[in-house]
């Protein structure tokens, strides 16, 4: 019983240790119709970004740990949209 409990808690520290490397998502009109060739940006750097495809998909690399705004542009770079994230970054030592 020992060794179950101790296996499953190593395994429940090793899935907490996987960390975000992008972020993605869909983005849709309120009519629930995919939106393409929007910009998405990560803390309006517009260094990195992504454009959404015909199923509105983006996907964006991860640049900060700790929180900000994804950032949505239309094609003349008017800002349509801002969504905040927040997430907390832990390391587990086994």
């Amino acid at each position: 019983m020992k060794k179950l409990f101790l296996f499953t808690l190593l395994l429940f520290l090793l899935s907490c240790k996987k960390k975000i490397d992008y972020y993605h998502g869909y983005i849709y009109s309120k009519e629930k119709k995919p939106l393409r060739n929007l910009k998405v940006v990560e803390d309006d750097t517009l260094k990195t970004f992504s454009l959404t495809d015909e199923k509105g998909y983006f996907n964006i690399p991860e640049l900060n740990s700790f929180g900000g705004n994804l950032v949505v542009y239309t094609e003349n770079n008017k800002v349509i949209d801002t969504i905040p994230y927040l997430f907390i970054v832990t390391t587990n030592a086994v």
